[in-house]
């Protein structure tokens, strides 16, 4: 199992797509459900059944809990916060 944060858009959307298309079981994440669900639909279907999309802020801890307590196992990779930030 691979974990995505910020894949509703730019690099984290693109990650996914790549790994789904190599047959990797997905967990996608980002704080728009209606952004990751998006992504979600530009895979084939045989790629969405590997992909599971869990909307989150990160920046709220009991989200954070969530989004782990979903996986039956630790996952294999972590790609957080695939995304950009600015900060000023």
């Amino acid at each position: 199992m691979i974990v995505i944060t910020g894949a509703s858009s730019s690099l984290g959307a693109a990650l996914t797509q790549q790994y789904a298309a190599d047959e990797c079981q997905l967990l996608i994440s980002g704080r728009s459900e209606q952004k990751l669900a998006a992504v979600w639909a530009k895979l084939c279907p045989t790629q969405q059944a590997n992909v599971s999309l869990h909307a989150a802020d990160l920046c709220v801890s009991e989200e954070v809990s969530q989004l782990f307590s979903q996986l039956p196992s630790p996952p294999a990779t972590v790609i957080h916060c695939a995304g950009s930030g600015y900060f000023g």
